[in-house]
Formats: C-alpha cells, sequence, structure tokens
C-alpha cells in the first residue's frame, strides 16, 4: 500500500469513527437530556426539533415547564390537535395552578412600557384562549362554548388584581348563528348571558374608575393592571355589540359614553 493510499485510508477510519462517536453521543444525549436538547434546537431556531426534544422529556420525567413549551409551540406551529390535547394535561396537572402565577409573577419582572405589560399579567387567560382557539380549529365548537361558560361563571369575584378569564372573544368573532343563540339562552345563570356580559361590563368599569381614583395610586403597578383591564372591557364591549346586533337585543345606551370614558382615562396612562 503507497504511503498516500495508507493516509487516505486511516483519515477514512478516523472519520468514520468520529462521525460514529457524534452519533452515539447524540444519541445518549436525546434519551438522557432531551430538555437540553430541546433548549440547543431552540437557540438554532428548529421549533419543529425543540418541540419534540421537549415532548421527549415530559415523557420521561413529566415536567411541567416541558409540558408548557409543547402547548406554546405547537400552538406556534398550527398543531391545534396537539394543543388541545397537551393543555388539557397542563391545566389538570397538580402544579398547573402555582405555575401560571409564577409566570406572572416574572413576567411583572420585566422592563418594559406599562401597555406591553399589559399584555403579560395573567397567563392563565392567555393559555385558556389558546385552548380556545385549538378547539375552535379543531371543530369543537359546543366544546369550547361551554369551556367558556365554565370559566365565566365567577366573574362577580374577578378584581382589578386577579381579572380572571374571559373566553368568549374568539368564539363571537365566529360570527355564527348557533354561537349567538346560545347567549339568548338561560344556559347557567338566573339572566340571559348576554344580560350577564353586560352586567359584567359595568363591574369592569366600576373597578377601572375606583383604582384609577384611588389616592394611593401606583403608576408602576397598578398602570399595567388598569390598561389590561381596558383592553378587557374592549373585548367584551365588542361581544357585546355583535351579540345584540345578532339577537335582536339593545346595547343599554349608557354603556358607549362609560367604555368611551375609560379608554380616555386608560390613554392618560400611556
Amino acid at each position: 500500500m503507497s504511503t498516500r493510499r495508507y493516509i487516505l485510508h486511516w483519515c477514512l477510519i478516523t472519520l468514520c469513527t468520529l462521525c460514529a462517536i457524534t452519533i452515539i453521543i447524540f444519541s445518549l444525549l436525546c434519551l438522557c437530556a432531551p430538555k437540553s436538547m430541546a433548549q440547543f434546537s431552540a437557540s438554532l431556531g428548529m421549533n419543529k426539533v425543540e418541540t419534540y426534544f421537549y415532548t421527549a422529556d415530559y415523557a420521561k420525567n413529566g415536567d411541567i415547564n416541558s409540558l408548557y413549551k409543547i402547548v406554546i409551540n405547537n400552538y406556534n406551529l398550527g398543531d391545534y390537535e396537539k394543543v388541545e390535547k397537551y393543555y388539557e394535561e397542563l391545566e389538570s396537572h397538580e402544579k398547573y395552578t402555582e405555575f401560571v402565577a409564577y409566570i406572572d409573577e416574572e413576567n411583572q419582572k420585566v422592563e418594559t412600557s406599562a401597555l406591553n405589560k399589559s399584555a403579560l399579567l395573567n397567563e392563565d387567560n392567555y393559555l385558556k384562549n389558546r385552548y380556545i382557539t385549538a378547539l375552535i380549529e379543531n371543530g369543537k365548537l359546543d366544546k369550547a362554548f361551554t369551556y367558556a361558560v365554565e370559566h365565566f361563571k365567577g366573574y362577580k369575584n374577578y378584581t382589578v388584581d386577579d381579572q380572571g378569564t374571559y373566553l368568549f372573544y374568539n368564539l363571537v368573532a365566529l360570527d355564527n348563528d348557533s354561537i349567538f343563540e346560545k347567549f339568548k339562552s338561560n344556559y347557567v345563570f338566573e339572566n340571559t348571558l348576554y344580560r350577564e356580559l353586560v352586567s359584567y361590563i359595568n363591574q369592569c368599569i366600576s373597578q377601572f374608575d375606583n383604582v384609577f381614583d384611588q389616592e394611593e395610586f401606583n403608576a408602576d403597578i397598578d398602570s399595567a393592571k388598569l390598561l389590561a383591564l381596558n383592553t378587557r372591557i374592549k373585548h367584551v364591549y365588542t361581544d357585546i355589540k355583535l351579540v345584540a346586533e345578532a339577537t335582536g337585543y339593545d346595547v343599554p345606551e349608557y354603556l358607549d359614553n362609560r367604555v368611551l370614558a375609560v379608554n380616555s382615562l386608560a390613554i392618560e396612562l400611556l
């Protein structure tokens, strides 16, 4: 064997050996440290690969952080069946309430404008609305509506500090007659659901006014909360008008002025 062929022979063996070692190390990392592989994939912008490894980590370790990433990533990828499946697992996780509270707490520490921060204060509402969207995309309107109602029952306990969830916005935007009819029925409330929406928006506006006018108003803390509440008020008011138009209800005459007044105050907070 010539010297040149000898060198090429050993170079090929070395290359093959390095490739084999790399494959072995990669396989071990996939098996033993899927979360690390997910984070590495995320740094490269490989979203599908990242989601695959988070799914593997959740299956292996049951980590709620990985489960959360699975839900968010699949939503961004448009895989709504997996969003439905994994969100239901996330919501039923024993640490769910503690987990979303932790995210809210961390988000409040973010150095950003009050307007930006207002969108980061209620992770539970964010996730539940992503779930509603997934149900809609999966053609499960009745399931989505029932879920939205179940999480609206406690609205009278909502406060500026704990604004609860509001899940009708994407459902009403469908402009679907069967959805509108449900607002006319006595579903689970003494009044029709439409009337409960009117009651809810008046409650939200009163709470906004009370906090805005308080002497101990803290601009750094309260501004973001009030801007979030103003967004909620605008969403509810949009829904009230659309439902009223479709079902023949009358929108209370005073409501337009109250919503405009709140929005004007909210602009002062920007």
